[in-house]
């Protein structure tokens, strides 16, 4: 009888101990997510070309971003896309980026520094900000090279900007006139409609020179002289480029 009230009390004590290792077990699995989940870095991500224009920029330096996020721990919880020169450290979607940085702890993924700003000042003031920054292109980023990358990029800037000051000097040297013309400036719809004519005009002329030509081969295998050949071109409704009738030398130029 003894045996066998120690051995229902074994039993019993058994089971609490294999319900407490799992309790246990479950309590240390759900600190191991929650502190995998406290070390998953967040980013913001933000985008910059100078025109509306440059999409194929804006992607290309997404896909950067994206591509850095695959190969490392983190998360881009939101992005921020803006089409302004980089001369202008001034931006309205980078100082949200900026802003929502500071707000949260969050860590700002620029693809290339010189999407940031070239200017070396700008770039030294938001370092020291506090604000992190994370640019994939260069791993080897820290707070040293940093200020080397900074000055690298604004004496390209200024390369770039001198550069072009002495390439229009250089055309305005030799007459040439800079700037939209007045006749485009004045009456750019006008100028819009005429250009679309005039590309119409010329597909037209591209698909009536090709039956033309295939007219006249076909009267000069037959033996036809060419002035029979202009005789035709000309009754058959046939016209030149500038809407006239086929000259000698142009329905001959056709034949070759």
């Amino acid at each position: 009888m003894l045996f066998t009230t120690k051995t229902s009390e074994f039993a019993i004590l058994h089971k609490l101990n294999v319900r407490l290792v799992c309790v246990v077990r479950i309590i240390y699995y759900l600190c191991i997510v929650k502190q995998n989940i406290m070390k998953t870095k967040k980013y913001v991500s933000y985008l910059r070309c100078s025109t509306a224009k440059q999409t194929l920029g804006i992607e290309a330096q997404r896909t950067i971003n994206n591509d850095y996020i695959s190969s490392h721990s983190g998360e881009i919880v939101a992005e921020y896309v803006e089409h302004e020169s980089g001369k202008n450290d001034n931006r309205i979607e980078l100082n949200r980026a900026l802003d929502l940085c500071k707000k949260q702890g969050l860590t700002l993924m620029i693809a290339k520094l010189d999407r940031l700003s070239r200017n070396i000042s700008f770039i030294f003031q938001l370092r020291d900000s506090g604000i992190d920054i994370v640019v994939p292109t260069l791993p080897e980023l820290n707070t040293l090279t940093l200020g080397i990358f900074s000055t690298i990029a604004q004496n390209e800037r200024e390369t770039i900007s001198l550069r072009t000051k002495q390439a229009l000097n250089e055309l305005k040297l030799k007459g040439v006139v800079l700037g939209m013309p007045d006749n485009l400036k004045n009456n750019l719809d006008t100028a819009i409609s005429n250009s679309v004519k005039t590309r119409q005009n010329k597909a037209k002329n591209k698909e009536n020179n090709i039956k033309a030509a295939a007219f006249i081969r076909s009267l000069r295998a037959n033996g036809t002289t060419w002035k029979n050949v202009l005789t035709q071109l000309n009754q058959n409704g046939f016209k030149a480029s500038m809407g006239g009738q086929f000259s000698l030398i142009q329905a001959q130029r056709l034949n070759k």
